[in-house]
């Protein structure tokens, strides 16, 4: 599999939790020099467009999770955004 993303800074493969425990990555981040990109990895990658607090208009700096995988924290120029594993 191959991913073609221009203006590319930084991917992050990162295992939230929610309701089922994956111990496998189930989410994959990228940021450009424009923008933040969140691909939820199933059966297939899908760009995730509902998690309307996680800033994805500018790039992004880091990407952790916090609360034994249950919110990903994510780092960008203008501070820290909290998502919860089920938002």
């Amino acid at each position: 599999m191959s991913l073609d993303v221009p203006s590319c800074v930084g991917i992050w493969a990162v295992n939230l939790q929610s309701s089922s425990s994956s111990t496998y990555h189930n989410h994959i981040v990228i940021s450009r020099t424009d923008r933040t990109m969140i691909l939820e990895a199933g059966e297939s990658l899908r760009e995730i467009t509902h998690r309307a607090r996680f800033n994805t208009d500018r790039p992004t700096l880091n990407i952790g999770t916090v609360c034994k995988q249950a919110r990903m924290v994510q780092v960008h120029f203008y501070g820290l955004t909290l998502l919860d594993g089920g938002s």
